[in-house]
C-alpha cells in the first residue's frame, strides 16, 4: 500500500457546522499496474465500502484524475470542500 498524497475533508452543503454530517477521501500515491499503466487508490468510506482505482498513462494523469474524481465525487454528493490535507507536505 502506498502512502496518502491528498486528503480532502468535506461536509453537506446545507448543514449546520456541528452537527452536519462530514466525509473524508483519501488519495493514495500512484502505483504501476501489472500491464504498465499507473493507477490511484481513492478510499471514500462514507460513500463506499471499497477503494476505487483511478487509472492513468502515467503517474501524473493517474494522480490528477484521481483529485479530479474525489472533488466531483464529493460535489455530487452535496459536500462542500471544507480542509485539504497533503501528508508529508507533498
Amino acid at each position: 500500500m502506498t502512502d496518502p498524497i491528498l486528503v480532502l475533508r468535506g461536509r453537506r452543503g446545507d448543514a449546520e457546522p456541528q452537527t452536519g454530517e462530514t466525509v473524508v477521501a483519501t488519495i493514495f500515491a500512484p502505483e504501476q499496474s501489472e500491464h504498465g499503466d499507473y493507477f490511484c487508490r481513492v478510499s471514500l468510506p462514507t460513500l463506499y465500502e471499497d477503494e476505487k482505482r483511478i487509472a492513468g498513462v502515467d503517474a501524473e494523469q493517474a494522480r490528477e484524475l484521481a483529485c479530479i474524481f474525489a472533488r466531483d465525487l464529493l460535489a455530487g454528493f452535496g459536500f462542500n470542500i471544507t480542509a485539504e490535507h497533503a501528508p508529508g507536505g507533498s
